[in-house]
């Protein structure tokens, strides 16, 4: 499901007007389909592509770890709004509770068989935070634009 702000197809924003994505992944199989959505979604709109490659990881490992350590068979809500900066949301039924810290977000030792998720994401937002909203755990980053300007 793709939408901007104001219900306009993709490619036809009003000036002026920030730009949204909005995505639902159901598994595992969806991560692909996400991360390639998001990519082309910032490539349309100008972000450089140092930073789509950045914002396609993080949207990959927040949605991976939403799926992993969700409720099962929830789906997973995603959001990339682009202004000034670019903002991911990423939701899931579930508790903020059983999310770390982002102070502690790391990435694990290369002996640990997992745990890099995280702290990958940690090194690609310049703001990370978590907040419970109702039976929502929604994970906010965001990403400033090199350039300083808001997407047309």
């Amino acid at each position: 499901m793709m939408a901007d702000t104001d219900g306009h197809a993709l490619g036809v924003a009003s000036p002026g007007v920030d730009r949204s994505l909005a995505l639902e992944a159901h598994g595992s199989a969806d991560v692909a389909v996400l991360r390639h959505s998001v990519a082309e979604f910032l490539g349309r709109s100008s972000v450089p592509p140092s930073v789509v490659d950045d914002v396609e990881l993080l949207v990959s490992e927040l949605v991976t770890n939403a799926i992993v350590h969700g409720s099962t068979g929830d789906a997973v809500r995603v959001r990339v709004q682009l202004g000034e900066s670019i903002d991911v949301v990423v939701s899931n039924h579930g508790s903020a509770a059983a999310v770390p810290p982002v102070e502690s977000w790391r990435v694990a030792a290369p002996s640990e068989m997992s745990g890099r998720g995280l702290g990958i994401v940690r090194r690609l937002s310049d703001d990370a935070a978590i907040r419970q909203d109702g039976d929502w755990v929604v994970v906010t980053c965001r990403r400033h634009r090199p350039d300083g300007r808001r997407t047309p």
